[in-house]
């Protein structure tokens, strides 16, 4: 080994001079790729990324099975070729690939129009995006032939120039167009698809094989070709097997993750190639190299086995040293793609990172049964490998999303690795004599120490990331290097709240989930579509079904009937679903109250709100039983009510208690929700209502908040209560400092949440900024998640809110997807399950009775 100290040796070496080629290869392209994502992260729309990242990964995928193994077979037959025979072999073999890819790109289109394959693939495999998918695939499927068959050319450097090529221009041509405003997903894939199309053209030239004349390859091709499929199709099978996990498991993130979420996985999956590739590409080299050094079996195998000696303990090796650097200096490279990638994606890559370890040790097992042309026991224990990291990936992706993903993916690991246990102690044990440098069984024993170091990391990262996970990021914590972007960004660095956990004595507030039957101002949803709703809603924990009536919508004119139907149908909805029901009323039409007040019109004279409460009688008498009453919505907003006026809203407030008391006497009434937690206004209520509500009491059991943060954590305070989430608490003692006045009355949180993304839609978008908001690019669905979490505890620890409502369970006519917890589909995000999850999990504290 002493000649390889000469560098000139290490590049004539047939398994160290292809690993170097295959190393820089794929690190000029990771780098370049890294560029590329940068640039997309930073200045594209995170859905977009999402989008863009899950064609590709798919994309990759099948053309890694459009391969075909052809590029596999031909490491080992090219060697031993004539020059006529090795164009004929690797033109013919690309043409196949790239045929095979366009094929399958095809098929695949299929089932993504029908939405099988989830929300990201359907949207990125329409239109544009769908031929330029089939490209991809073709060309990926032919680039993946090349790249192996210039191995057995004996000219890796090929695949340098490939690379570069591919990566090298997908930069700038993606700042090109991102520069001119084109920053649509499909957009993104042909950033991505032409230059790796491109590049295959390259490499081909840079092969050397079209300078052989098309004459005299083919006669070698009509008489040798057909008799190398079926042995291509072998290797392919294994390759397969044993690269596909890497490969499904961010198609299975495309399909079971919502877009956004796709998008700090993908870029998350990107950093841990770093880790990844190593092992992978030294075990091409060994395979390689193994071929080139022996003609015959038993030379092959013996190759293998002395190299293994020396190449298994260093890529183990250098895999520890990534993920102990993945652990370490995740944060500040996921933060190269921005603030909110460093905060929710550097510990998905530190629990990614990981699985390196064993990969190292299958790719040394499965070089070695290559060694043996034992393809088929290969092929059957990977699969059942893919099989097993398949399943797991996409059982947690289902439980959790992306961390469940990640999660999921390493228990598989784990089982796969005792799975093997027996294959790698045959392996390299049985038969040691039968090679001329055998692997000793004390060589063995000396290996015991690292599958024990591999088991221990990956177990070590299931616990941390099972005890982390679950539960808010601490109060300080900060992913290393964004520190100082929040402190430019205003953020507040005080001391977080603490959280409290449900207890049979303090079970924390019950859930209400909002549907809204209207999916545009003139249609509504179908009974059927309303049902599902409700049961979506139970199934998150929602014990209150909420609703909206407005009175304009509901009678327009005078002379028409009140039109109740699409409220009906949802209170009896909820009803058969054993759920209670809050009613909100707004609006009044133009009809029954002065012109010139705006689309929202209060009633304020004596005849206006006598109109009213006749609009509020006829409400409850047509409506099945309701629990719950909130009148208007954010009176102390100008948006809402014109020119605010505590003392007209209490009259209102005050009418309204006279009827339900009368018609409905089981209802509890609710102010309409505060904007934040608006404690001016609320003083000027309670004070009107010690001066004229009767008893000199608020005239309802609850006062109604919409306690919006912005992108502030729940349990991070700023410099102004009523935009803080934490503001609630604030009102919470304006109530008890006010004494029989409103020292009674609880809290009911009518609407709170985070949209996803930036917020460049209506709905919420005023009350965002109201409430702190920016257009920095918004938060992913791991970290409203996560907030919807903190804010659960927070309010666990006052018990006097009795009802919290996430804005907004469905998309509607009124509320984008980016607010809401199912998207078009209904199909449940992050924040869906971390709901669902937290209410199954204090089910045995029982949930707060009903005052």
């Amino acid at each position: 080994m002493s000649s390889l100290t000469d560098p000139r040796a290490w590049r004539r070496h047939p398994i160290l001079g292809s690993f170097g080629a295959l190393l820089l290869a794929q690190a000029a392209g990771t780098a370049l790729g890294f560029g590329f994502w940068v640039l997309v992260a930073r200045l594209v729309d995170r859905e977009q990324v999402g989008i863009a990242a899950g064609a590709i990964s798919a994309q990759t995928l099948v053309g890694f099975l459009a391969a075909l193994g052809i590029g596999t077979h031909l490491v080992v037959v090219l060697p031993g070729e004539e020059p006529a025979a090795r164009r004929a072999l690797v033109t013919r073999g690309l043409v196949i690939a790239a045929a095979a890819g366009a094929l399958l790109g095809l098929l695949v289109l299929v089932p993504a129009g029908l939405g099988l394959l989830g929300e990201t693939l359907e949207q990125a495999l329409r239109g544009g995006g769908a031929v330029a998918f089939v490209v991809g695939v073709a060309a990926a499927a032919a680039a993946v032939v090349l790249d192996e068959a210039v191995l057995g050319l004996g000219r890796p450097r090929v695949q340098v120039w490939r690379n570069l090529v591919a990566a090298g221009v997908r930069f700038p041509v993606a700042a090109l167009a991102v520069g001119v405003g084109l920053t649509e997903a499909e957009v993104l894939q042909w950033c991505w698809v032409l230059p790796l199309a491109g590049s295959v053209g390259v490499g081909l030239v840079a092969s050397g094989v079209l300078r052989v004349p098309a004459g005299a390859a083919a006669a070698v091709e009509r008489i040798r070709l057909r008799g190398h499929a079926l042995p291509a199709l072998r290797h392919h099978v294994l390759t397969v097997a044993v690269a596909a996990s890497t490969q499904i498991v961010p198609v299975v993130a495309a399909v079971t993750l919502a877009p956004s979420d796709n998008a700090r996985f993908a870029l998350a999956w990107l950093a841990a190639t770093l880790v990844f590739l190593p092992p992978y590409l030294l075990t091409v080299a060994l395979f390689a190299g193994a071929a080139a050094d022996g003609r015959t079996r038993s030379e092959r195998v013996a190759r293998v086995r002395e190299t293994v000696r020396w190449t298994l303990p260093g890529a183990l090796g250098l895999s520890l040293l990534l993920v102990v650097g993945a652990g370490v200096l995740g944060g500040p490279v996921m933060e190269v793609f921005g603030r909110t990638y460093a905060e929710d994606a550097a510990h998905l890559l530190a629990l990614l990172a990981p699985a390196g370890l064993w990969m190292v040790v299958k790719d040394h097992l499965v070089a070695l049964w290559r060694a043996e042309d034992r393809q088929g026991h290969a092929t059957r224990l990977c699969a059942v490998g893919v099989l097993l990291e398949t399943a797991g990936a996409a059982a947690g992706a289902a439980v959790d999303g992306a961390e469940g993903l990640a999660l999921g993916w390493l228990a598989a690991i784990l089982v796969e690795a005792v799975v093997f246990a027996p294959a790698l102690r045959r392996a390299f044990l049985d038969d040691p004599d039968a090679v001329a440098a055998p692997v000793t069984r004390s060589r063995v024993r000396r290996l015991w120490p690292a599958a024990v170091l591999i088991a221990g990391v990956l177990a070590a990262a299931l616990v941390v990331a099972g005890i982390r996970q679950p539960t808010p990021p601490p109060a300080t914590w900060r992913a290393p290097g964004a520190a100082a972007a929040s402190a430019l960004a205003g953020a507040s660095l005080e001391r977080a709240e603490a959280t409290c956990r449900p207890t049979p004595a303090r079970p924390g507030p019950r859930l209400d989930l909002g549907v809204q039957p209207a999916v545009t101002p003139t249609r509504d949803l179908p009974t059927s579509t309303v049902q599902r709703l409700v049961e979506r809603a139970r199934a998150a924990g929602a014990s209150v079904i909420s609703t909206g009536v407005s009175w304009a919508a509901a009678q327009p004119r005078a002379s028409d009937a009140l039109d109740l139907d699409p409220a009906v149908r949802v209170v009896r909805a909820a009803r058969a679903a054993g759920l209670q029901v809050r009613v909100q009323l707004t609006g009044a039409p133009g009809w029954a109250v002065a012109e010139g007040r705006g689309r929202w019109r209060p009633p304020l004279a004596p005849r206006e709100r006598a109109a009213w409460s006749g609009f509020v009688a006829a409400t409850l008498r047509q409506l099945p039983p309701v629990d719950y009453l909130e009148v208007w919505t954010e009176p102390d907003n100008p948006q809402y009510w014109p020119e605010p006026d505590a003392a007209a809203y209490g009259r209102l407030l005050r009418d309204t208690r006279t009827v339900v008391r009368r018609v409905e006497p089981g209802a509890r009434l609710i102010t309409g929700g505060l904007d934040g937690n608006d404690t001016a206004y609320l003083g000027d209520l309670l004070d009107w209502s010690r001066r004229s509500a009767p008893g000199g009491r608020l005239p309802a059991a609850y006062v109604g908040l919409h306690p919006f943060a912005g992108e502030r954590s729940p349990d991070r305070r700023g410099p102004d209560p009523a935009t803080d989430f934490l503001g609630y608490r604030a009102v919470l003692e304006q109530l008890r400092a006010s004494g029989p006045v409103g020292g009674e009355a609880r809290v009911y949180i009518g609407e709170f949440g985070y949209p996803v993304g930036r917020d460049d839609q209506a709905g919420r978008a005023g009350q965002a900024g109201r409430a702190g908001g920016s257009d920095r690019g918004g938060l992913t669905d791991a970290v409203r998640a996560r907030y919807a979490r903190t804010a659960l505890g927070l309010l666990t620890c006052t018990p006097e809110v009795d009802v919290v409502s996430w804005y907004y369970l469905h998309p509607t006519a009124y509320d984008p997807p980016r607010w809401t917890l199912l998207d078009r589909r209904l199909r449940p995000d992050a924040t869906y399950r971390t709901l669902a999850r937290w209410y199954a999990d204090t089910a045995t504290a029982g949930r707060k009775e009903t005052p």
